[in-house]
């Protein structure tokens, strides 16, 4: 990804629905993402679990949970709250990603 973004930073590298992102944009969403995980302490053999739907935001989250060194955990945002906890507590996720219009009950 990142040899396109410095390549092709103007050209579209997403399409969701009627939204469009560039290479530019999505490297720098993804690089500022990480930042702010590897801030939190995210890096080798840390789970991160992401419960995000379907979007250009969940692919940003992917992939920065892997810029970060991180382990990526999907969620499915329609789980229930126990698989969710078990899903968040068996590799040990120390972080958890969730889109801002999801409610999460504070338990997971």
């Amino acid at each position: 990804m990142a040899a396109s973004v410095v390549a092709y930073p103007g050209r579209e590298a997403l399409v969701f629905g009627d939204r469009s992102v560039s290479y530019g944009e999505f490297g720098s969403r993804v690089w500022t993402l990480a930042r702010q995980l590897i801030a939190a302490g995210v890096g080798p053999d840390v789970a991160v679990a992401v419960c995000i739907p379907r979007s250009v935001e969940l692919l940003v989250a992917v992939h920065a949970v892997i810029a970060a060194g991180g382990q990526y955990v999907p969620i499915d945002t329609g789980a229930p709250v126990d698989r969710a906890r078990y899903m968040v507590k068996t590799p040990g996720g120390s972080g958890v990603l969730v889109h801002a219009g999801l409610a999460v009950p504070a338990s997971v």
